[in-house]
């Protein structure tokens, strides 16, 4: 069996033409701002793979929300928003903003991160491991989709009606 040929052995992996993942192909917005092409592909997708658009709609509902009672989730959110908070202060005061790097590690030395790291079970705080997590946590495209106004509220507003940070600024700074 020749393998430098064969980049994927399993057929689910494949399309007819070889391509891994072919279904990622086209999903995100052409230049000329039509998606509805990724919309084809996505339909033919599901139905070249007999999936019901109910348990579809239900995967990438599942993907995109997050969970109030899963404390990974909690977290996370709470480490975007202490970074949130940083990047705004910086875009404040000095009117731009040091490099991710270099917030990520003003967030995690601060005193108020440790204390929020205390109250999960993760066991013992190690600084440059966290700083590597959360850098590498903000800047992984994924997570996009969780820097929306809707989920950062300005620092020192308490309450459900809080400030919300303008997703203009939000998109600047992150």
């Amino acid at each position: 069996m020749d393998y430098r040929k064969k980049k994927y052995s399993k057929s689910y992996y494949t399309s007819k033409e070889g391509e891994a993942y072919p279904f990622e192909k086209g999903f995100s917005k052409n230049t000329k701002g039509n998606d509805r092409l990724s919309k084809h592909r996505l339909f033919e997708y599901l139905e070249k793979h007999d999936i019901d658009f109910d348990t579809a709609r239900k995967i990438i509902h599942k993907a995109v929300t997050l969970s109030p009672t899963n404390r990974r989730s909690l977290w996370k959110m709470t480490r975007f928003t202490h970074y949130v908070w940083q990047r705004h202060k910086e875009h404040r005061e000095m009117g731009a903003n040091n490099n991710k790097m270099r917030s990520v590690a003003i967030v995690v030395k601060s005193e108020r991160y440790r204390r929020m790291y205390n109250t999960f079970p993760f066991g013992a705080f190690n600084e440059s491991q966290e700083i590597t997590k959360l850098y590498e946590l903000v800047t992984d495209p994924r997570q996009k989709i969780h820097f929306k106004s809707q989920n950062f509220g300005i620092e020192g507003n308490p309450g459900p009606k809080e400030k919300r940070i303008p997703q203009d600024v939000l998109d600047k700074i992150c």
